[in-house]
């Protein structure tokens, strides 16, 4: 089952406006199994029978800051063995990008949690594994630089949340994601006579004087 909002206008990164969402402005669930507001602009891939568990705006034990986050939960079938949750847009080449973000799990063993990218929406099968994080019961951060990785020119950033042979659901949550734009490679570098340095970011083509 997949569920969708109103789409919105693809979004562009600058580095003078990066995403940011902290789904403090959503309305929200303390419990993991009780649904509550799902973040404008992202979509949702939920493989369990339950609605109740899909993705949703959540603010208990599991939170990163103890306060509202995205908690995403699967395991036994009524949960959905996999399940993933799916970014807003963006108009940027996804390699030319830093994605930020905090967890907390509810156990540091059962459930995996992995960032890539999908290029349908509505195909889990076309997800691509780029980090897998290190699951903690404690709040932690991750910063990861997209440069190093292809990344196609349809894709969207997605997390997947995986608990495999359970027989109950186990919980991961997501807060304070912040994608950025990373440095520009400065490429055909000249000098001039007045010793002003003009060079090319291989992001825009666009010459800059420095």
């Amino acid at each position: 089952m997949s569920s969708f909002h109103t789409l919105c206008g693809d979004i562009t990164i600058t580095h003078a406006d990066p995403y940011f969402e902290d789904f403090a402005s959503y309305n929200v669930s303390s419990s993991v199994s009780t649904m509550s507001d799902q973040p404008d602009c992202w979509e949702f891939i939920y493989t369990g029978t339950n609605a109740n568990y899909a993705p949703h705006v959540y603010n208990g034990t599991y939170a990163p800051n103890g306060n509202n986050a995205l908690v995403l939960v699967s395991g036994a079938s009524s949960y959905g063995q996999t399940n993933y949750a799916i970014m807003p847009t963006f108009t940027n080449n996804l390699n030319t990008l830093v994605a930020s973000f905090k967890t907390k799990m509810e156990s540091a063993s059962s459930g995996t949690l992995v960032m890539g990218y999908i290029t349908d929406i509505n195909d889990g099968n076309t997800f691509t594994a780029l980090e897998t994080i290190a699951g903690s019961t404690s709040a932690a951060t991750h910063t990861y630089e997209l440069s190093g990785y292809t990344i196609p020119a349809n894709a969207r950033l997605a997390f997947r949340w995986e608990v495999t042979g359970a027989t109950t659901y186990w919980s991961g949550a997501i807060d304070d994601i912040e994608i950025t734009l990373g440095c520009e490679t400065p490429e055909n570098i000249a000098v001039d006579e007045n010793y002003t340095i003009t060079y090319y970011p291989a992001t825009t083509g666009k010459a800059i004087k420095a």
